[in-house]
């Protein structure tokens, strides 16, 4: 029995009160291994209240519910693994102006996007989640944190404006997409989708950062914001991998040189993590995932202090 039923048992008088408490405190006993298992990982505290359980993290100092059915959340994978996108997220910090807007398309519990509107109290954040469960969560985790400076989008992000079936599996909500994966349990939804140029102009915001995680839809939302790219040259950090493009019939090496087509450079982390490198082309034996693309006029400054 779960602790509710083990309590119904005694509140019914099928359970004495010392079996109960017996049988109660094995279920309780997992408690008191969460501090050793919290050393050394992004997280500073696990709250458990009435409406769930709540994970502060260390960086960004954010705190995330994390949903009882997935499995590979943003906060549970940070427990599990020690940290999640630690040094993509300083970078990004080292990266973005402080009064700046921060486009986070597909935003997922809000990582990114809380956590810039948090280090940045004087930011402006924009963030889009196209599936509804996770946009709820996002929207929780907003008011959780008590932050005002971010405005969150229930819409996808693609190249063209209207409707698009995705597939989700809410025990992996980080993995919704636009196509169809081999994931059994991924059950399709249909969305409404608008363009990048669009939101950037219903928003009434500049566009000074563009973070981009739309497993293997990336192509798409950066032809859908080609005006935007041109017009405000922004920093875009993006997600590239090889098995997730494919599904959608690009090559990352076909981003590269879209962007590069609009005065783009493409960086990765080097091993210091606290610096760029220059990137030139994608191949099979490439184990990046996240890739910093800088505007080589715009962002001339930026580069030479990577260097």
């Amino acid at each position: 029995m779960d602790l509710c039923e083990l309590r119904k048992a005694f509140e019914a008088g099928t359970l004495g009160k010392y079996q109960f408490a017996q049988q109660a405190f094995l279920l309780h006993r997992r408690l008191f291994e969460y501090p050793s298992f919290l050393e050394g990982t992004n997280i500073h505290r696990i709250e458990i209240v009435e409406a769930g359980v709540i994970l502060e993290l260390k960086s960004p100092p954010i705190r995330l519910f994390a949903p009882p059915e997935d499995e590979h959340h943003t906060a549970v994978a940070s427990l599990n693994f020690r940290a999640v996108e630690g040094p993509e997220f300083a970078m990004a910090c080292k990266l973005f102006p402080a009064t700046g807007t921060f486009f986070d398309v597909g935003a997922n519990a809000g990582f990114y996007g809380l956590g810039i509107a948090t280090c940045f109290p004087k930011a402006r954040v924009v963030a889009a989640e196209a599936i509804p469960q996770t946009f709820e969560n996002l929207r929780r985790n907003i008011a959780l944190n008590s932050l005002t400076n971010i405005i969150a989008h229930n819409v996808g992000i693609s190249d063209r404006c209207g409707e698009a079936m995705f597939y989700f599996n809410p025990t992996i909500s980080g993995a919704a997409s636009a196509c169809a994966t081999a994931d059994p349990e991924a059950q399709p939804i249909r969305c409404p989708v608008q363009t990048l140029d669009a939101l950037v102009e219903t928003s009434q915001a500049g566009l000074d950062f563009l973070k981009c995680d739309v497993e293997g839809a990336e192509l798409m939302v950066l032809r859908g914001g080609e005006g935007s790219l041109r017009r405000h040259k922004p920093i875009v950090f993006c997600e590239m991998l090889r098995k997730w493009s494919a599904r959608f019939n690009y090559h990352p090496n076909d981003i590269i040189h879209f962007l590069s087509e609009l005065g783009y450079t493409c960086h990765t982390l080097a091993d210091s993590e606290s610096t760029l490198i220059p990137f030139a082309r994608m191949t099979d034996s490439t184990v990046e995932t996240n890739f910093f693309f800088l505007h080589r006029e715009k962002h001339q400054d930026l580069s030479a202090q990577q260097a």
